[in-house]
């Protein structure tokens, strides 16, 4: 049966707005989503919920001319399961960010009589309006990189950009989160990467950079998983900074979100880690 979509308009508050040093404004959003389904499970149907009040709080915070991209684009995570988990910051041509900062406690309704279930949650979130253009010559291209990788493969993959710039790429999963490049040793500096190293327009280069990790990164799933969904987020800037704080997803986002939309290129890859290859995938 098909899903029942209720898109309601709530009032929202602005708990502050400012500027920072480039031409963005930062505006604190109070929003509410609700999802009506009669096929969801309750955990499904709260992510569902989330989504909405995502979108009603770039809606409130004045993104309203790209409703329907919004709509379609924040809905396609919700289905996404590689995707849902790490769509706190939502990066296009909106020229607007979204960090959820804090879930409150949903409320659940069912209704036997007509065969459905409501859901109801508000969220605390941060909307970053962006005045500047996201630059289109500021790209790159990775080359080699698989949707699937099993225990006995290694991850390798080519980059390329189209300008100069500095790159940090971020592995996440439901579990964890780490920097995968520059890859900071925590006690061998000789076998840390370069954490300045400039790539040059129109370079291609193939990862793993050190020689310490080649032929690839590896592969490791948590004892008696036979898979795992994972995301490679690639964050090409043109200048540079240095990563100091812990490894999240919420720290990264807010991150991303601060670096101006026309000196940043931003991409996830979603993979599938699996525990063995066998011959029917050979």
């Amino acid at each position: 049966m098909k899903k029942i979509l209720l898109y309601k308009f709530i009032l929202y508050c602005f708990l502050a707005v400012s500027h920072n040093g480039f031409t963005q404004k930062k505006i604190k959003v109070t929003s509410e989503g609700i999802s009506l389904s009669t096929d969801l499970t309750p955990k499904q149907a709260l992510k569902e919920a989330i989504q909405e009040a995502k979108i009603n709080a770039l809606i409130e915070a004045g993104v309203s001319e790209h409703v329907g991209a919004l709509r379609i684009m924040i809905q396609s995570e919700t289905t996404n399961k590689l995707n849902q988990n790490f769509s706190e910051v939502i990066s296009s041509d909106i020229s607007a960010d979204i960090v959820v900062d804090s879930i409150y406690p949903e409320q659940k309704e069912f209704h036997d009589e007509f065969g459905y279930m409501k859901v109801k949650v508000k969220i605390d979130a941060t909307v970053y309006k962006y005045l500047d253009k996201r630059d289109p010559t500021f790209f790159y291209r990775v080359g080699n990189l698989k949707d699937i990788y099993f225990a006995n493969e290694s991850i390798s993959f080519t980059f390329t950009p189209s300008r100069s710039g500095y790159l940090k790429i971020f592995a996440l999963n439901e579990s964890e989160s780490l920097l995968v490049y520059p890859y900071k040793h925590p006690f061998a500096n000789y076998l840390s990467d370069d954490a300045n190293r400039f790539f040059n327009a129109g370079e291609t280069v193939s990862f793993p950079l050190h020689d310490a990790y080649k032929p690839g990164y590896s592969i490791e799933l948590k004892q008696g998983k036979l898979s795992e969904s994972s995301i490679l987020l690639f964050v090409f800037t043109k200048d540079n900074f240095t990563w100091v704080e812990e490894v999240t997803p919420q720290k990264i986002y807010n991150r991303i979100a601060n670096i101006p939309p026309g000196k940043r290129a931003v991409k996830h890859f979603p993979i599938i880690l699996k525990a063995l290859k066998n011959k029917n995938h050979e």
